[in-house]
């Protein structure tokens, strides 16, 4: 009859130790079991007599302090140790492995328990010696600590992170391959020196690393700093490093030990976010804005167009309402690009050819630049259908080469336009978070002027950010063109070099298999009428300028400030009423589009024009496709009007 195994449990909870009594003796086998509760009983326990094994549990093992408790590199001798934790973690099994430990078990695999044991003592079966048992533990504590050792090397590679070393007395910094490649260099390329290790961070940084480090130091606390490191190639990346020191017992700090994370990645995610939030927040003030401008610009473009009809005008009072017109259109444009950028303009999209529209405009850009400015244009010999506000896209080619000429002064130079198709693949797209796969119509514009540095680059799309001079622009061009691009689906890429000139790519989708839709041109003789229409618009300039503007043209106008107003009005000349025109937003709580609703439950072939200026009241709206409401934005002039009025009433 074989010895009873001679079983030491390190164990603070006595139900448990039972446990692993009773399942060890499952297999028949007779077992001594003798349980201590706390680390400090150990060295005792081992002295009183010779166990076959040991099993500890691992939060009984550490001491309060969160120390070993065991000197390292060897738990109990020559003894079997087998830990049992809570958790299998990978790092706690490493750290008893090293400390001597033959097994380590979660204690889900509770199960594994006794062929564990069985391999570590004398009962694993005939013919294993004690050398041999000896070996086989030592092997599969190796192959345990190799397996740890690569989930740790596969986790720092996945979250690109890399450890250092360094040795405060020697001078010596020790990195892992892996921080190497952090720093953007090659192996052999860093020879452990501090001062090669901070001759890579950014000038700019080091000195709020060095102080972060002192601070660490003196004051004993963990270091944590972000700072930026140039690789060789010239590009910046963001790391972010952890790390400690460590003191002798005179408390000098003879080591500090870390971890370095590249978080450039995250950065330029941060970034892009705060740019949005940025955005969205200027872009509501602009759309704000630029709400309460178009209603004055309506009626002052009306005003002005109405007084030009006079034929008893002298030729100085024409010639200043010319003029007063040139500069109402100016505002009427800055006004257009407020809300280009926060994204309220309406989109008026319609198929049209790229190459066409760049080709009107050269005429007008030779003008537009100056004689100082050779202007080249590429354009692809095909067509280049997309769909398109062609006004919108005009902005975008005007502001670019605004942006370009200016890059320019005041000697002037190149600027070369290109037009072409081009076809990105998933790889290409994933270089530029906003691209994506497939085919596109790319215009680009090609400069050769003072270049841009990364911290310039990095705001150009921003309202209101400018390099000139006071009063030389508004900073509206480029987020104008970063605008407008997105709401046609697409994007921008711009590279540029400090006094190498620069190069915007703005993207729009293709529109295959369509033809471009020509311009209409409309007689203006044919815009009078003698039919009723309802004017409902609470801006009062505007109302009057409206009303007046039919009524010259022949028609018979009756008007409402609200909605309820309009309900009014109805009632009692519903009969004679041929069309409606009126504001999308209102007050007293009923919109344009309700209105048009409730009138036309009472007469289904009600004619209905809905007037605003802000794209979103169009894009929730809910007007269904083919209801017969026109829409006409504003600012407009009385030929846009009653043009729209003939063209709805004539249908």
């Amino acid at each position: 009859m074989s010895r009873p195994l001679q079983l030491l449990q390190l164990n603070r909870s006595a139900d448990e130790a039972d446990s692993v009594a009773r399942l060890l003796a499952a297999d028949g086998r007779e077992i001594h079991s003798v349980r201590i509760a706390t680390a400090g009983e150990l060295p005792a326990a081992l002295a009183s007599q010779g166990w076959d094994v040991v099993v500890a549990d691992y939060g009984t093992l550490r001491s309060g302090d969160g120390e070993a408790a065991l000197p390292a590199g060897s738990l109990v001798g020559n003894i079997p140790v087998i830990i049992i934790s809570d958790e299998a973690r990978s790092d706690r099994a490493v750290e008893m492995v090293r400390a001597g430990a033959r097994d380590f078990l979660g204690r889900e695999e509770l199960s594994r328990l006794p062929a564990i044991v069985a391999r570590e003592t004398d009962g694993a079966g005939p013919g294993l010696t004690g050398a041999s048992r000896e070996n086989a533990g030592r092997r599969a504590a190796e192959e345990a600590l190799q397996e740890s050792d690569l989930r740790l090397q596969l986790a720092l590679e996945a979250g690109a992170m890399g450890i250092w070393d360094w040795d405060l007395r020697a001078g010596r910094l020790h990195w892992t391959e892996q921080l190497v490649r952090i720093f953007g260099l090659k192996d052999g390329d860093f020879d452990g020196r501090y001062e090669t290790f901070s001759r890579k961070v950014y000038p700019d940084d080091l000195a709020g690393f060095e102080t972060v480090i002192a601070r660490s130091r003196d004051g004993r606390v963990p270091f944590r700093h972000e700072f930026r490191v140039a690789w060789p190639d010239g590009s910046m990346h963001w790391l972010d490093g952890r790390g400690r020191h460590f003191y002798d017992s005179a408390g000098v700090p003879i080591r500090m030990m870390g971890i370095f994370v590249d978080v450039t990645e995250s950065k330029r995610l941060e970034d892009q976010l705060r740019q949005a939030q940025k955005m969205e927040a200027v872009g509501q003030l602009a759309g704000g804005v630029a709400h309460d401008y178009n209603n004055i610009l309506t009626a002052t473009l009306m005003h002005i167009e109405l007084m030009q009809h006079d034929p008893d005008l002298s030729p100085q009072l024409r010639n200043s309402l010319q003029e007063l017109e040139v500069e109402t259109q100016r505002a009427v444009g800055l006004t257009r690009q407020l809300l280009m950028f926060s994204r309220r303009q309406i989109i008026q999209v319609k198929p049209v050819d790229l190459n066409d529209i760049v080709c009107d405009l050269l005429k007008m850009l030779r003008r537009l630049l100056g004689e100082h400015i050779s202007m080249d244009f590429r354009n692809d010999a095909r067509r280049l259908r997309i769909e398109a506000d062609p006004g919108m896209v005009e902005q975008v080619v005007i502001n670019l080469c605004v942006n370009s000429r200016d890059a320019m002064l005041p000697n002037g130079g190149p600027l070369t336009i290109e037009t072409r198709m081009v076809e990105l693949g998933a790889e290409a797209a994933a270089a530029n978070p906003d691209a994506r796969p497939g085919r596109f119509v790319c215009l680009s514009v090609t400069d050769a002027g003072c270049g841009m540095n990364v911290d310039v680059m990095k705001r150009i799309f921003e309202p209101f950010f400018t390099t000139k001079e006071a009063g030389k622009g508004t900073g509206l061009g480029l987020a104008t063109v970063y605008a407008i691009a997105k709401q046609h689906s697409g994007w921008v890429e711009v590279s540029s070099r400090v006094g190498r000139g620069t190069t915007f790519r703005v993207y729009f989708p293709e529109l295959a298999g369509t033809s471009p839709v020509k311009t209409e041109t409309i007689d203006p003789q044919q815009f009078r009428g003698t039919e009723t229409v309802l004017v409902v618009e609470d801006e009062p300039a505007v109302r009057r300028m409206a009303v007046m503007s039919l009524q010259w043209f022949g028609y018979h106008v009756l008007e409402a400030v609200t909605g309820p107003e309009a309900l009014s009005v109805w009632k009692e000349h519903h009969a004679e009423i041929d069309l409606l025109f009126t504001d999308m937003v209102m007050p007293e709580g009923m919109t344009g589009l309700e209105l048009a609703g409730r009138l036309r439950e009472a007469k289904g072939d009600l004619k209905v024009i809905v007037s605003s200026g802000y794209s979103v009241d169009l894009e929730n709206s809910g007007i269904p496709a083919g209801s017969g409401i026109a829409f006409l934005s504003k600012p407009y002039e009385v030929k846009a009007l009653v043009s729209m009025v003939r063209k709805c009433l004539d249908q």
